[in-house]
């Protein structure tokens, strides 16, 4: 990321997209556009960062250098921002990159945007929220279940165990475990349709009893 950041603001700009300079550049920046372009290498960096965000998300998430009733925010959480913020930019990139809304079609990626979503509106909440309590004061529990600062966190946690559940797609590479996770995506995805039953019908007879 160092060597892109520095190639966008004093190279050229190229790095990332050619893996051939056009003229002779310097060995240290020869080597890394050498190496990102072979897809192995660009495996290593997804995989690297992937278990970076899930580390700080978890870190984040049960903060053990919290004070109780002190507002407090550590590296942890800078670099959750940087990770959430990104992640949902890529996902939106990615709809207008590939196939429009049709992307949306795999798990996966449906999966990877509403995750993304639900973490950053839980943080933004969170971060509007702050400005909103007393200061110098972060303790929920004083408040109601209805405060923002409890709907931002709720919105965050279950978006953190979306993200956590995120190694599972590790599994599909295994041929017993695969075939399992696929089955349960399978099962959930049917469940979901009876959920959607399931509201119709219970707005229909809560209507009719409260009538």
């Amino acid at each position: 990321p160092f060597v892109v950041l520095s190639d966008t603001i004093f190279g050229n700009n190229d790095i990332l997209f050619k893996q051939e300079p056009e003229t002779k550049e310097h060995f240290i920046k020869a080597f890394y556009r050498r190496l990102m372009h072979r897809p192995l290498f660009r495996i290593f960096v997804h995989h690297a960062l992937e278990f970076t965000f899930l580390l700080s998300l978890l870190f984040s998430t049960i903060d053990p250098l919290d004070v109780t009733g002190k507002k407090e925010i550590h590296f942890q959480d800078y670099i959750l921002y940087v990770f959430i913020s990104s992640y949902l930019l890529e996902d939106i990139i990615d709809i207008f990159r590939r196939r429009g809304w049709a992307s949306l079609s795999s798990f996966w990626h449906g999966y990877t945007l509403f995750t993304s979503i639900l973490l950053c509106l839980g943080q933004v909440i969170g971060l509007v929220v702050e400005k909103i309590m007393d200061k110098g004061h972060d303790d929920r529990s004083k408040e109601s279940g209805n405060h923002l600062a409890n709907v931002g966190a709720a919105i965050f946690s279950v978006g953190a165990i979306f993200a956590l559940l995120r190694p599972l797609r590790l599994f599909l590479f295994f041929r017993s475990l695969g075939l399992t996770v696929v089955c349960i995506i399978k099962v959930l995805w049917d469940a979901f349709h009876v959920f959607l039953i399931y509201l119709i019908m219970l707005g229909a007879f809560s209507t009719g009893i409260f009538s």
